[in-house]
């Protein structure tokens, strides 16, 4: 992106007999034939510049003009440099042609002071032609989303209730200049309270492994907080949750939350990936109130390809929130109930700030607007489709580009199991039979780019856009069934790659 600022002269001089001379440069902007714009998003950016002389004075024979400038803007701009380009005849030599103005933050004013050597006191100051360059953040995390104050800070030192030795919520947000440190226990605080939809979801848990045979030991219309113990028998292995807190609040599992005293670093602008960067495993972001984010997947792989997505796999390691541990992390890998009473998202407007990926870019709720949902433009493969399945019709291809469907399928080396298969969870206790339906693996999903000109709700290969004020951001992904039921649509949250920088 491309600005050009000419500088006109306001001279306010005063009176002999200083030889110096004050006066304000007022630069106006304008638009020269190479401007562009990232990512095809023009933002309107308002720029204020002037430039304060500090000196002239004679030096052997020639007039040393010694001035500086300041540049401001309404918006953020990344990695500005300015390039003195035309200058008056009456010029000489500078000794900076070239400046360095890092990044503009919204209304905060940057300056850089330099020399500019004359054969005369009288300088064409309108044949001063600055060009300045830089990537407006419009495209990123500028407005709508304030990194430094969207969380949850808890500023009481409060502990869990049941969770010895947790402070619960964010403990710490520092700004270190270019990034933010967030500090966080991972323990949320939240307060469900037991309904029948959640009673009924309870009693089709394959396990059922009630302490004392009796089912819950809570009734529809009670108040249960995080970590509470509501009657789950304690996974049998692993860090049980009678060392940790929490016993019998989770459902039987691999692990159990605890503190873990966590800390993750987040750029202060976030800056558009020029690469491929994927999520991988393990936190990829906080929620406002500390939790960790993870992606799409349970971090297992079947027949040594396919893929397995968390939501599908790890339905009954599932707390009544939509969370679960491991190695003591408490995390979501999609869209929690809980986290959204916590924000307070009715889905009455644009969804609230929910959190932040570790590149910097917001993420929000599921919904775009009252009653709308933001769509996800990933799809399941229909495995009779002879674009993007397969010939018998099975897990027996692979996209040869899942973000290309396009260039249709090639045999995979190993297949995959039969759709509709019925998997045995291992270990036993964590739950018991699921179908691998459609959708089961990352390998069933492709990017459908068409879907996205369906309409400003549609998200990109990342699951985010950029819309209004917000600038570019996540969103949580869900389906809606007539009920009124949100299930968790893929990617669930981020993904499979991240839009900024990898950190």
């Amino acid at each position: 992106m491309e600005y050009c600022f000419i500088i006109t002269n306001n001279l306010k001089s005063r009176t002999p007999p200083l030889i110096y001379r004050f006066f304000f440069i007022m630069l106006f902007i304008c638009m020269v034939p190479t401007f562009v714009l990232a990512d095809d998003v023009t933002p309107d950016i308002s720029i204020e510049a002037y430039s304060v002389v500090r000196s002239i004075e004679k030096d052997n024979g020639h007039w040393v003009l010694t001035y500086e400038l300041f540049i401001s803007s309404d918006k953020n701009i990344n990695a500005v440099t300015g390039t003195l380009v035309q200058f008056p005849d009456s010029w000489i030599r500078t000794g900076d042609g070239d400046i360095e103005l890092g990044n503009i933050m919204s209304n905060t004013t940057v300056s850089d002071t330099f020399r500019v050597v004359l054969s005369t006191n009288t300088p064409n100051l309108h044949q001063f032609v600055w060009t300045f360059d830089g990537s407006p953040t419009d495209t990123g995390n500028t407005s709508g989303a304030d990194i430094l104050k969207d969380w949850i800070i808890n500023t009481e030192q409060e502990y869990s209730q049941f969770i010895p030795n947790a402070l619960i919520h964010v403990n710490s947000v520092t700004n270190n200049g270019d990034s933010v440190t967030v500090s966080a226990s991972g323990i949320p605080d939240y307060q469900v309270i037991i309904d029948q939809a959640i009673l009924e979801t309870v009693a089709k848990h394959p396990r059922g492994d009630f302490q004392n045979n009796q089912g819950l030991t809570v009734n529809e219309g009670d108040i249960v907080k995080f970590g509470q113990n509501i009657g789950w028998t304690v996974s049998p292995v692993g860090r049980a949750c009678y060392t940790t807190g929490g016993e019998g609040y989770w459902p039987p599992g691999p692990d159990c939350p605890f503190d873990i005293d966590k800390s993750m670093d987040f750029p202060l602008t976030p800056n558009v990936n020029t690469g491929t960067c994927e999520t991988g495993n393990g936190a990829i972001g906080y929620m406002v109130n500390g939790t960790s984010v993870y992606n799409w997947s349970d971090a297992r792989v079947d027949n040594n390809i396919w893929q397995r997505n968390a939501p599908v796999f790890e339905q009954y390691d599932m707390d009544i929130c939509s969370g679960h541990a491991a190695n003591g992390d408490y995390h979501h890998h999609f869209n929690s109930q809980c986290l959204a009473n916590t924000v307070n998202d009715l889905g009455d407007q644009h969804s609230p700030v929910y959190g932040f990926a570790k590149d910097g870019y917001a993420i929000y709720g599921p919904w775009h607007a009252q009653g709308i949902l933001v769509t996800s433009s990933w799809r399941i493969r229909d495995y009779q489709d002879p674009l993007v399945g397969c010939s018998d019709g099975e897990r027996s291809c692979l996209m040869v580009n899942e973000l290309a469907p396009s260039q249709g399928t090639m045999p995979a080396s190993t297949i995959g199991y039969d759709l509709g298969y019925p998997y045995t969870l291992q270990p036993p206790f964590r739950g018991g039979t699921i179908s691998l339906d459609a959708g089961a693996y990352y390998q069933d999903m492709y990017w459908d780019e068409t879907l996205m000109t369906q309409g400003e709700h549609v998200l990109d290969v990342h699951n985010g856009h950029s819309h209004d004020e917000l600038g570019y951001h996540y969103h949580i992904t869900v389906t809606r069934s007539d009920n009124g039921k949100l299930s968790p649509a893929f990617p669930y949250i981020i993904g499979p790659t991240f839009k900024g920088e990898c950190q």
